[in-house]
């Protein structure tokens, strides 16, 4: 008797054990498979925040290309208005050439109507024939034509230049424009 009950209590520990061994299983299973419905979980998250990543990356490519483009077509309206900026300069330069030589004229041409004075005086002083007198004078106005054909020469030219300045200035304006254009 003494025997079987301790088979008995040993048969009863032993199903008590078992019960908790399988009360532990299902426990570990729950917990297992709890953890691997959270690790799906994340995995899915994160593949979630990669692929948005891997978007943004593809934009943010997208969006340097741009810049690079951009960047180069600048590069390109810079080089062409520092190239239009020289060829202003020289413009000027070469009005600036012009006017002065315009300037002498003028200088040369008071200088002349002077003389003629001066001539017209001395022809009168000095009695001259009036033919004579005429033909110093016309011999005077030849020169003094000639003069103001060189001087209306100059200042066609003057004003040609001018022309060219403003189509260069006014080609430079729209150069900007464009340029900038792009970027609004």
């Amino acid at each position: 008797v003494h025997k079987s009950k301790l088979a008995e209590e040993e048969v009863s520990t032993m199903r008590q054990a078992l019960s908790e061994a399988r009360d532990t299983i299902t426990r570990i299973t729950r917990d297992s498979e709890h953890q691997s419905c959270k690790s799906q979980d994340w995995m899915k998250n994160k593949s979630d925040e990669v692929a948005k990543l891997q978007s943004r990356v593809r934009e943010l490519d997208r969006l340097v290309n741009s810049l690079r483009n951009e960047k180069r077509s600048l590069v390109e309206a810079n080089d062409l208005l520092q190239s239009t900026n020289q060829q202003l300069k020289s413009t000027v330069g070469s009005n600036k050439i012009e006017q002065e030589r315009y300037q002498q004229l003028q200088v040369q041409c008071t200088q002349q109507e002077g003389f003629i004075q001066q001539l017209e005086s001395r022809l009168a002083k000095h009695g001259l024939s009036k033919s004579e007198q005429d033909q110093e004078i016309a011999k005077q106005m030849g020169v003094i034509r000639d003069l103001h054909n060189r001087l209306q020469s100059h200042m066609d030219t003057m004003q040609d230049l001018n022309r060219q300045l403003s189509t260069l200035k006014k080609e430079k304006s729209t150069d900007c424009d464009s340029a900038l254009i792009p970027l609004l």
